[in-house]
């Protein structure tokens, strides 16, 4: 049994308690979560939005949103999803890592970035990649070789909300940027589809509920690999004609 939607058992627990404290670093939207966890009935007096402590000027954000990576787009954006990938990470030295979709995408984009790599006369790069059922050995593999600065250049390729995305601490110059290829929209399901006509049916949104707001919640844990603390710097590139 999974429980797919919460909000009243939650309910039930906090209706007769003064205050509570939802803690994650990824509460937005904020109409969202509040919605799946205690739902749209539950009428509180107040509730508070902190800002983040690090300062906005510490991470760069670059967005892309000329390259389609939907499904049946990808044979046909591949060049073009590599060089802009591999332009963003020429010059550059340090560790990176890149988010994928899936690990068919990350096979299919990652020996083209090599490619290019060495078209344009990279000498020192390093590439790691995620495989499919990592034991817990390989993960610590995988994360030790981020645990120095690299002096050339670094590539981690992994998948978006898989081991490395979320609930990873690369602080200063362990990571240094990001790529997100994608929004994470997850994969269409009879599950997810039944979800999505439930949501549909109790806030007037399937889609958004099952799918935009699960992927992009993807989005935001990767982009948040690159800034741990109030001195962390670094930049996050977004791929995808859907950003705009």
């Amino acid at each position: 049994l999974n429980c797919l939607d919460c909000a009243s058992k939650l309910n039930d627990i906090i209706k007769d308690r003064m205050s509570v404290i939802f803690f994650s670093a990824t509460f937005t939207p904020y109409e969202y979560y509040r919605n799946c966890l205690v739902g749209p009935d539950c009428d509180y007096s107040s509730f508070l939005r902190l800002p983040s402590p690090f300062p906005p000027e510490n991470l760069e954000i670059m967005i892309n949103s000329e390259i389609s990576t939907a499904y049946k787009d990808r044979s046909l954006t591949q060049y073009d999803l590599t060089q802009s990938i591999a332009d963003c990470l020429l010059g550059r030295t340090g560790n990176h890592m890149i988010f994928f979709p899936s690990f068919e995408y990350m096979n299919q984009i990652m020996p083209m970035i090599e490619e290019y790599l060495k078209r344009h006369d990279v000498k020192d790069y390093k590439i790691i990649s995620q495989i499919t059922e990592m034991s817990s050995v390989e993960k610590e593999a995988f994360l030790n070789s981020f645990a120095e600065p690299y002096p050339g250049l670094l590539i981690g390729a992994a998948v978006l909300g898989g081991h490395f995305g979320e609930g990873i601490d690369l602080v200063g110059d362990k990571l240094t940027g990001v790529v997100i290829v994608g929004v994470g929209i997850p994969k269409v399901t009879p599950e997810r589809q039944i979800l999505s006509n439930y949501y549909a049916e109790k806030f007037g949104d399937g889609f958004s509920f099952a799918y935009r707001f699960p992927g992009w919640q993807k989005v935001l844990q990767a982009v948040g690999r690159v800034i741990r603390t109030e001195t962390d710097t670094g930049f996050a590139l977004l791929i995808d004609e859907r950003l705009a």
